[in-house]
């Protein structure tokens, strides 16, 4: 299972609801909700991806980090950062960064620390 598809189920169930009633109440296919949350299929592009949280019903930071995942597993930067150009400029620093062998995994947690309480 993906961790989109882990946090998309875990989303669905606690809104209490079963696959097949989530997805008549949201006019999603059931058979494609079930392959996301399995890890089965591709993600879908941002379009769907917004009317899936729009229908898990979540909002602020939960919102923003499931489609953030949903960016990191299809491979894409979430439009807001490309649009914001000191986020691009640092980017490829960062992803050089995390690739290194130089920085170990405890700097990569510190870092993810200082990111997570700005």
């Amino acid at each position: 299972m993906s961790q989109f598809g882990e946090k998309c189920r875990e989303a669905r169930l606690a809104l209490g609801m079963g696959l097949r009633r989530f997805c008549v109440e949201n006019s999603l296919d059931p058979a494609l909700i079930s392959k996301i949350e399995r890890g089965r299929i591709k993600l879908p592009g941002d379009e769907f991806r917004e009317k899936l949280a729009d229908a898990l019903q979540l909002t602020g930071e939960d919102r923003v980090s499931f489609l953030d995942l949903g960016h990191v597993e299809s491979g894409t930067i979430p439009p807001d950062l490309l649009s914001d150009e000191r986020a691009v400029e640092l980017l490829p620093a960062v992803m050089r960064s995390i690739r290194s062998e130089q920085v170990g995994d405890e700097t990569i947690d510190k870092l993810m620390e200082i990111i997570k309480r700005s």
